[in-house]
């Protein structure tokens, strides 16, 4: 598992509104950091938290699951 480049397909997924492929790489990502895995560089800054990127790339994982599945079933407003 390479979770930056899990990361990075996710973030050029979601503008192309391809919401699918997005939720895929949430997904397989979301499992890697509930596992333990390291995560991704979220930022370009130097210094940043780990334990803040896991959190907060969990919480997008998240996040990107839920309005694939909205989308999915029509409920996108």
């Amino acid at each position: 598992m390479d979770p930056q480049a899990a990361w990075d397909a996710m973030m050029l997924a979601i503008p192309a509104d391809r919401f699918d492929e997005a939720s895929e790489h949430a997904e397989a990502l979301h499992e890697w950091l509930l596992g333990g895995g390291f995560p991704p560089r979220l930022t370009r800054e130097e210094g940043d938290d780990t334990g803040t990127q896991r959190l907060v790339g969990l919480a997008v994982c998240r996040m990107v699951m839920a309005f694939a599945d909205q989308h999915e079933s029509g409920l996108e407003q």
